[in-house]
């Protein structure tokens, strides 16, 4: 929770298991690099400050708040991105597997994969189960 009320929250699988992930790491991080520090909430832990800078990017989702691609990207790019791209290895009727690559300026580089089946992704995005694959890979 930041120190607002803001909850911010992530849908990836280490979020989900462990109520924290590199996802939410890297929004504290530049948090607080950009916003001057943290402040410890009455759980002990500890949360970015006044999340103004992000706020645009915090979108409402059946009563969550999730953070937009676009807010992330932006904090790539200020962190030093410099190459983002994903990219289909193959799609069948079955299975679709993605792989994505980022690389920094300062000579960081960062590679995952993703995969999908009409099985595995909600029945509203089935028909679309390709596209999670490619988005599994920004996880």
């Amino acid at each position: 929770m930041f120190a607002n009320g803001t909850v911010i929250k992530c849908t990836c699988r280490g979020y989900l298991s462990h109520r924290t992930c590199k996802h939410l790491a890297a929004v504290q991080q530049y948090l607080q690099h950009t916003e001057g520090g943290i402040e410890e909430e009455e759980t002990g832990e500890t949360a970015p400050s006044a999340p103004s800078s992000i706020a645009k990017w915090v979108k409402h989702i059946h009563g969550k708040e999730f953070i937009q691609y676009a807010g992330l990207l932006a904090i790539a790019h200020e962190h030093g991105l410099t190459e983002l791209a994903a990219e289909f290895i193959s799609v069948t009727p079955e299975l679709a597997l993605a792989a994505a690559h980022a690389f920094f300026a300062d000579g960081r580089k960062f590679w995952d994969a993703g995969d999908a089946t009409p099985m595995n992704v909600h029945q509203q995005v089935r028909a679309h189960f390709p596209r999670v694959a490619l988005t599994v890979c920004f996880r």
